[in-house]
């Protein structure tokens, strides 16, 4: 198992806030997956994959999330942020649900907020 310095994560798993975002998730017409290095510090490429595969989600990577999935996976769209690619940008502002997975929001992925 790895360890990381000071981080002790205890999360309260809550089933209603499970089903609410599955709700969400179901219900979206245009769904889309953020994800990044926490997939692979995590070690859930195999989990995560089968979830983006079982829902048809597209799925663009932080450049710390690169090889948690096949860069040729199908649905694998192309790196997020300042230094990604045009179409998964795009697709962040005309996604109905975004899900954010083992990644950040820093400035790189967001670009200046303020």
């Amino acid at each position: 198992m790895n360890h990381i310095r000071s981080y002790r994560p205890k999360p309260i798993v809550r089933k209603e806030y499970i089903e609410q975002a599955a709700k969400l998730i179901n219900e979206a017409e245009k769904p889309f997956v953020i994800f990044g290095q926490g997939v692979i510090l995590g070690k859930a490429e195999k989990e995560f994959q089968k979830f983006i595969e079982k829902a048809g989600i597209p799925a663009a990577w932080t450049i710390m999330g690169m090889s948690a999935i096949p860069t040729n996976h199908p649905l694998g769209v192309g790196m997020l942020g300042m230094h990604g690619n045009y179409g998964p940008n795009l697709l962040t502002n005309e996604c109905d649900v975004l899900i954010a997975i083992g990644m950040r929001f820093d400035d790189r992925v967001t670009g200046r907020l303020g």
